[in-house]
């Protein structure tokens, strides 16, 4: 109740007006105060801001972090973020009342109190009559002599200025200037964004083979689960670009498998055909056209067959003995394929009953029946839905590898600049290094026991004539050999070849393989064990040039590369389009003559 009747004492006292004079001033000066204050902390939140995206883009120098128009944004948001937040607190911190406004700016503007001490009169209503007039009197006239402009300029420091002006340009410098980390950047972006899509068209491809009503369960199944496995295996943390085109590849020679038609519950039963026919000699290659379950192949080799049949090419044994294996071949396809099985068993009892015709005849038209269904295949939903997801996966595979070359591209650009610094670096020591040898030589010192062995190993490699295969800049061993310079046969002496191809697998110096013939004359010393326990652990004892003996335990040596090279092909980490020269590789090395 005393506060209301302050308040309403004030305003209607005779010195009303003085006190709102005296009230405005205070807020006048109060808000340019604000305005100075604005002004400083602005300039500060600037270069704050400037500092730290010159920092970003330093980091972004150095490896592949932000894009340069990210760090732009960073530092744009950044910069504004402390701009506001500058504001804020300048023009909303700390709330006052007018006195203790007053009080501050008595003792800033040197005013004696003068303000502070009217108001504080005004508001508590005991003003003396003639005492009062005179202090307002005083506080206005000392409130009017205050030039605020010229107590509280607008400025900033020149320290202040220069530092955000130099960051500025600083600023700009790093993210105007051309940046190899920025293409690596890039690259590797896109890189992850070519892997969602291609993730994204096998997971449409699943759903569009879900779809299709004419397939039954176990087909779908068979489709679906190749993309399904190479889906997962792109989205995998972490995976290079050599996993997820082996994976492509593998998923579709998985397809490309069943883009003949074939169901894949019928391939069983051909399987079996084809080991029913295997044991005979003129039934071989019709077995292994079964064996793959491809009937247009069947056709082929049933005409084949059906033409040494009329032309009595077979014995009389062998003629027996295919009935027999068609008969049985006939009992496995009863269940999948009955027109083909009546046809085997027609062309079995014509062999029995030595009628060549009748055993041409059925089996040409067993080959004809074989051609029908081949072609019906083709047509068939099945075949048209892995046809379709093959070409998926092999455009996902090509948008991949293209992908993965520009990444490789960027990223060697990326590293040019300090291995160039880096070499530099290197080649500056040795030169000084080479000074200093020469000045010692020049001086008569004779080199230290440790440059005399270096010098001596150096002698007899050279002397040897055979260095030491990926030994250099690349370290010991096949260290730093990408994959395509694997396959394009760098450093195991294959012929040239255009980088990224293919070559198969050819046996290097296969007549001085163990056994083989070769034209050089070498004198082994062979010591084995008797015992067959220890028949694969021979030790081939050879002379060196020299006089020094080598010895190697052949056979425990090939077991144990044997065994890391399967551990590494069931593992999938080696490219499916890679295990046949390895495979082929291995397999030569083990071949006796």
């Amino acid at each position: 109740m005393s506060a209301l009747t302050s308040i309403t004492r004030r305003h209607t006292s005779p010195h009303s007006d003085a006190y709102a004079r005296l009230e405005r001033d205070v807020r006048r000066w109060a808000r340019r105060e604000r305005w100075v204050r604005s002004v400083s902390w602005g300039v500060r939140a600037l270069w704050l801001g400037t500092g730290a995206g010159c920092t970003l883009a330093a980091i972004g120098r150095l490896r592949p972090w932000l894009l340069p128009e990210q760090i732009a944004e960073a530092t744009a948001a950044l910069t504004l973020g402390l701009l506001l937040s500058a504001l804020v607190t300048a023009w909303g911190w700390p709330p006052r009342d007018t006195l203790s406004r007053a009080r501050r700016f008595d003792r800033l503007f040197g005013l004696s109190e003068r303000v502070s001490t009217a108001l504080e009169l005004l508001q508590s209503g005991a003003l003396p009559p003639l005492l009062g007039a005179r202090q307002l009197e005083d506080a206005q006239r000392a409130a009017e002599r205050v030039d605020v402009r010229a107590r509280l300029p607008l400025r900033v420091h020149k320290a202040e200025l220069a530092a955000l002006l130099g960051l500025g340009a600083l600023l700009a410098a790093l993210l105007l200037l051309p940046n190899p980390q920025a293409d690596a950047l890039r690259a590797r972006q896109a890189w992850e964004q070519t892997l969602s899509a291609q993730v994204a068209a096998l997971e449409a491809q699943i759903e569009a083979i879900e779809a299709a009503e004419a397939l039954d369960q176990a087909a779908q199944q068979a489709l679906t689960e190749p993309l399904q496995q190479a889906a997962d295996t792109l989205t995998q943390e972490g995976i290079t670009p050599q996993e997820a085109v082996a994976a492509l590849t593998e998923a579709q020679q998985a397809l490309q498998a069943l883009s003949d038609g074939m169901p894949p519950s019928a391939q069983q039963a051909y399987q079996e055909a084809a080991q029913a026919l295997a044991g005979t000699e003129a039934g071989l290659p019709l077995a292994q056209a079964l064996q793959q379950a491809d009937l247009g192949a069947t056709a082929d080799a049933l005409d084949t067959l059906a033409t040494e049949a009329g032309e009595g090419a077979l014995s009389e044994a062998e003629r027996q003995q295919l009935a027999d294996g068609l008969e049985t071949a006939a009992d496995a396809l009863e269940a999948d394929n009955p027109a083909l099985a009546q046809q085997f068993r027609q062309a079995a009892q014509a062999l029995r009953e030595g009628d060549p015709n009748a055993a041409q005849q059925a089996l040409h038209e067993a080959a004809t029946l074989a051609a029908q269904q081949d072609a019906a295949l083709q047509q068939s939903e099945l075949a048209q839905q892995a046809q379709a997801a093959a070409q998926t996966l092999q455009a996902s595979t090509q948008a991949l590898t293209q992908a993965e070359q520009s990444s490789a591209s960027a990223q060697q650009a990326a590293n040019a600049q300090p291995q160039a610094a880096t070499s530099g670096a290197q080649a500056g020591e040795a030169s000084a290094g080479g000074s200093q040898g020469a000045s010692s030589g020049a001086g008569g010192e004779q080199p230290s026991s440790a440059a005399q062995a270096e010098s001596g190993g150096a002698g007899e490699n050279a002397a040897g004539g055979a260095p030491q295969a990926g030994t250099g800049a690349g370290g010991d061993g096949q260290e730093g050999t990408t994959l395509s310079e694997v396959s394009a046969g760098e450093g195991v002496n294959a012929p040239s070849a255009a980088e990224g191809d293919i070559q198969s697998y050819t046996s290097q110096n296969p007549s001085t393989a163990l056994g083989g013939e070769s034209n050089q004359t070498m004198t082994l010393d062979v010591e084995s064990e008797s015992s067959p326990d220890n028949a694969d652990q021979t030790v081939i004892v050879a002379p060196s040039a020299e006089g020094a003996e080598a010895a190697l335990g052949y056979g425990e040596v090939l077991r144990r590369y044997r065994e890391a090279v399967n551990a590494a092909l069931e593992n999938g980490r080696i490219p499916l389009d890679q295990r046949d020269v390895i495979h082929d590789y291995f397999t030569s090395l083990n071949q006796q003559p």
